[in-house]
């Protein structure tokens, strides 16, 4: 199916009287309704608003309208009061960030990711790119991947956060 000029005039006079995609491409024969769609962009036609559409934006019109003209009025809606606003803090500068310095571990007893243990911190020291990267490798304390400093240095607080829990013993059970 081409393009003839009279097959564009004629969807260009049935487009403007409002005509769909789908009636068009009927009349015209030989085409379909995308194509007719297509064509309709390629030739930069303004597109039509649906029944619905129209419906749906005359509803919403109605409904701005009407809260634009109770609030000017401000007909049966709830007093406005005036609170007074809150005094602004002061501005402060912000704190520039002072990292505490890590633990020093003597480079003989330094352990990488194959020398630890089930019992020592995992904390990594280092740029793992570096030959110096390694683990801290204290004892850790229980409940957690990490030595009291670094369990302190990671959460603000000593304490673990999930509680270990303690095996109970059959004589205590039975009493």
């Amino acid at each position: 199916m081409a393009w003839t000029e009279e097959r564009v005039s004629l969807l260009t006079k049935w487009w403007a009287e409002g005509a769909s995609a789908s009636v068009i491409a009927a009349k015209l024969g030989d085409t379909t309704r995308n194509a007719v769609i297509g064509r309709v962009h390629r030739m930069k036609l303004p597109s039509h608003t649906s029944p619905q559409q129209a419906g749906k934006q005359a509803k919403t019109n109605r409904r701005r309208a009407k809260a634009r003209a109770k609030a000017k009025t401000n007909g049966h809606a709830a007093p406005v009061r005036l609170v007074p606003a809150l005094p602004r803090p002061p501005h402060l500068p912000p704190t520039p960030f002072v990292p505490k310095p890590d633990l020093f571990i003597p480079p003989a007893e330094r352990k990488n990711l194959q020398m630890l243990e089930n019992c020592d911190c995992r904390w990594p020291i280092g740029d793992p790119q570096s030959a110096d990267f390694h683990f801290c490798g204290r004892p850790k304390v229980p409940g957690w991947p990490y030595c009291d400093f670094h369990v302190e240095r990671a959460s603000g607080s000593p304490q673990p956060q999930r509680p270990v829990p303690v095996p109970v013993k059959q004589e205590e059970v039975a009493a």
